[in-house]
């Protein structure tokens, strides 16, 4: 396990997902907003997520799903993807919004992109429907999810598309997590992301649990997150 931790972490730098985001469009300023989605992320498995998904859960307007498709790492898939954009990639010509006014039908558009702002729109309506409209059918003013297999990379992504986003990140001892893993099952193995990224081992788990604990020391302030660490909760203490 500790040269494991020793390791450099894997997946997407925060920082750089930030400076991508950033290129394509600006992040927005958050305002108070009652109904802003709340995100309770976890240093791994077994650290006290579902616990405090319930504990939050008491408040009657707040629905948080659990892990939902987290197998499938689509927000780390769209955290990687967006480290895509380079500076001098994608050039401004390639911006529908940023060309001159010009008949489409006779200049050159081999690369020509709709506004960013509806890309980022876009996304934004994918979670909405996928997870905010069904917590509003069912009754609950607020929505979001608690996760065990994401970090700071995937945070910064959430606030671009929800500026007014609310994180609570919760953290155990990783050599407890991990006793407490095995005492759960004789035989496990678990998924980071399927089919590439296989947890069933102590390296490979104190790999994962360093690259989300790990990412919130370069996460950027405006992320900001409640920190919550396994001890504090189980011993009953009061959550603000």
């Amino acid at each position: 396990m500790a040269r494991a931790l020793g390791r450099r972490p894997i997946g997407p730098h925060p920082q750089e997902v930030s400076a991508a985001l950033e290129r394509l469009a600006p992040f927005e300023v958050p305002v108070p907003d009652q109904s802003s989605p709340v995100f309770v992320l976890s240093t791994g498995w077994r650290t006290g997520s579902t616990l405090l998904q319930r504990v939050l859960m008491t408040d009657r307007r707040l629905m948080l799903w659990g892990e939902p498709l987290g197998r499938l790492g689509l927000l780390t898939r769209l955290a990687e993807a967006v480290c895509g954009l380079q500076p001098g990639w994608p050039s401004d010509e390639y911006w529908v919004e940023r060309r001159p006014q010009e008949d489409l039908r006779t200049s050159w558009i081999a690369n020509l992109f709709p506004p960013a702002e509806d890309f980022r729109a876009s996304l934004r309506a994918l979670f909405d429907r996928w997870l905010g409209e069904p917590a509003r059918a069912r009754g609950y003013a607020r929505w979001g999810f608690k996760e065990v297999r994401l970090g700071a990379a995937e945070a910064i992504l959430l606030r671009w598309l929800y500026p007014s986003a609310q994180f609570v990140v919760i953290s155990r001892d990783p050599s407890d997590a991990y006793r407490s893993v095995k005492g759960s099952a004789r035989d496990w193995s678990l998924y980071a992301r399927w089919p590439d990224r296989r947890v069933d081992c102590v390296v490979s788990f104190a790999r994962h649990w360093d690259a989300l604990a790990s990412s919130w020391d370069h996460a950027p302030p405006v992320l900001a997150p409640f920190v919550v660490r396994y001890k504090e909760l189980t011993a009953g203490g009061h959550l603000a």
